[in-house]
C-alpha cells in the first residue's frame, strides 16, 4: 500500500499539473452548465508527461444527420446504453498500464475492441460493471491482464451476484499470466 501511495504522490501530482496547464479544471456538474463531451472532439485527449500517460479510449460518438450522438446499446433498457458509453481510461507509467472500463457491456466491448485492438492491452484491468457477466472474451483477450480488480460487495447482500462466475472464467481464459 505504501508503494501505491508513493506512486500516486510522485506521479499523479505532475499529471494534475499537466491537466491544469491545458486549462482543464474540474467543476461540479450541478453548479455549472455542463455538456457531454466525446474523445473524438479533441477535448478529452488525456495527457502525457513523459512518465505518466492517460488516454481516454471511450465513449466513441457517432455523427448521424449532422448531430453528435452515441451508439444505442440498450436491448431492454436505457441503462444499457448509458453503461455501454461509459468512460474508459488507460493509465500508463513506463511499461506498466491499467485499464479502467467503467460499466462497459458486451456490445460496447466488441466495438471498443474493433476500434482499439491491441491498444487495449494492460497489466491491470479494472473489471467493467462490478464483474457482471456482460463481458466479451475477444475484448478480454486483447486486454490480457496480469491482474484484475473487481469492485463488488462481499456482504452477501449483492442482489446481482457480482462478480459473476462467467466473468471470472473469462478473466481466467484471457489472463496474460503464465499458465
Amino acid at each position: 500500500m505504501a508503494d501505491a501511495i508513493d506512486f500516486a504522490s510522485n506521479n499523479l501530482a505532475p499529471a494534475v499539473a499537466a491537466m491544469k496547464a491545458h486549462g482543464r479544471q474540474t467543476k461540479t456538474a450541478g453548479r455549472f452548465g455542463c455538456r457531454r463531451l466525446d474523445r473524438t472532439q479533441g477535448l478529452l485527449d488525456g495527457f502525457d508527461t513523459g512518465e505518466v500517460k492517460l488516454e481516454v479510449l471511450w465513449p466513441n460518438a457517432t455523427t448521424e444527420g449532422g448531430k453528435l450522438g452515441y451508439p444505442w446499446y440498450g436491448t431492454s433498457s436505457y441503462a444499457e446504453t448509458v453503461n455501454g458509453n461509459s468512460v474508459v481510461l488507460k493509465l500508463s507509467h513506463g511499461a506498466h498500464s491499467v485499464l479502467l472500463t467503467g460499466d462497459l457491456n458486451e456490445p460496447s466491448m466488441k466495438d471498443a475492441a474493433e476500434l482499439h485492438g491491441a491498444r487495449l492491452q494492460a497489466h491491470v484491468y479494472k473489471a467493467a460493471h462490478h464483474g457482471s457477466q456482460k463481458s466479451d472474451l475477444g475484448f478480454m483477450q486483447l486486454v490480457s491482464p496480469h491482474a484484475t480488480v473487481i469492485s463488488a460487495g462481499d456482504d452477501g447482500n449483492d442482489k446481482h451476484g457480482h462478480p459473476r462466475a462467467e466473468l471470472l472464467g473469462t478473466v481466467g481464459r484471457a489472463s496474460g499470466c503464465e499458465k
